[in-house]
């Protein structure tokens, strides 16, 4: 689902493996950190993160969406900066997107959807992508996305490999 403080409730309640959060942690936004996480690590509640990387990967412009409406102005501004941040080190936005996700200890795993061969390809790619933790605290530092989790690995180094063929 995507209500961090519903899936929360739950995991602080249940004897849950796993939840799937669609939404609510990500370069934008992360109040899934506030509760959510924290009550997964607490519980032993593994944590899936659904997103898709196309959108991050397609250009950002006035009649964007964000959570099916369209993305306000400052929403679209933030994306471009965010953009303009990964481009100077040279990381693909949906590859900065994917592994700031990741690297949150809570999140074990990301559904990535994929509308065609090609965007498989490429999700596999920013899965394997290195991303430095520098354009991370600059992001945080410049007030464009939230910061990393302190307890953080860097997941390029953790994650196996996805073979080109899936």
């Amino acid at each position: 689902m995507n209500h961090a403080e519903v899936l929360t409730w739950l995991v602080e309640r249940t004897e849950l493996d796993c939840v799937l959060i669609a939404g609510c942690y990500s370069l934008l936004d992360a109040p899934a950190a506030d509760w959510l996480f924290p009550a997964c690590e607490k519980r032993g509640c593994r944590c899936w993160r659904l997103g898709s990387t196309a959108a991050a990967s397609s250009p950002i412009r006035a009649r964007a969406h964000l959570d099916y409406v369209t993305a306000p102005s400052p929403v679209v501004e933030q994306v471009n900066r965010i953009r303009s941040v990964c481009d100077r080190h040279g990381v693909p936005l949906a590859a900065a997107a994917l592994q700031f996700v990741l690297a949150h200890p809570a999140v074990t795993a990301a559904v990535v959807g994929a509308a065609s061969a090609q965007e498989a390809h490429e999700n596999a790619a920013h899965f394997r992508f290195t991303v430095p933790e520098e354009l991370f605290e600059e992001l945080a530092g410049a007030g464009l996305a939230p910061a990393l989790s302190p307890s953080a690995s860097h997941c390029t180094t953790s994650q196996p490999a996805a073979r080109e063929g899936q």
